[in-house]
């Protein structure tokens, strides 16, 4: 994680590649998550933490070729950050199966679908290829829609 950017470069790298991809809007991609939280409370407070109140972010990056429009305070975030599948409430709403409070929501997913959890908890890149699998089983039964 030492080698990893800080928030400000991976928040504009991955803009930039939403950019690249026609995403940045909501109805070309659609983030999946494992909880609201992600999306809902930590990004804008990052958001608001890193670039403050006023004008909150501004791609100042000279070797890019495609700038960025600046957010503002109005604006806040990119339209695709507004949208996600929180796939608990689709796994919930497709199996019939309640997540017990005090249990890790992604394991509980993974063992009653009868997939093997791999990696460790709370590791960002472990937790994407888990929550992926689970998505990947409930895109057989439903199509994924917005649940934010």
């Amino acid at each position: 994680m030492d080698a990893s950017p800080d928030f400000p470069v991976a928040f504009d790298n991955l803009r930039v590649w939403l950019r690249k991809e026609n995403c940045l809007d909501e109805t070309r991609a659609l983030f999946v998550t494992c909880g609201d939280w992600d999306l809902r409370k930590m990004l804008p407070a990052q958001v608001k933490l890193t670039y403050g109140d006023t004008e909150v972010y501004y791609t100042f990056y000279s070797s890019r070729k495609q700038s960025l429009t600046p957010l503002t305070r109005s604006q806040s975030l990119d339209p695709i950050f507004k949208r996600w599948v929180n796939i608990k409430k689709v796994f919930t709403t497709v199996t019939k199966i309640p997540i017990e409070k005090g249990f890790n929501d992604l394991r509980q997913m993974l063992k009653a679908l009868g997939i093997k959890h791999k990696g460790h908890l709370h590791s960002g890149r472990d937790d994407v290829r888990n929550i992926a699998k689970v998505m990947k089983k409930m895109a057989t039964w439903t199509v994924l829609q917005p649940t934010s």
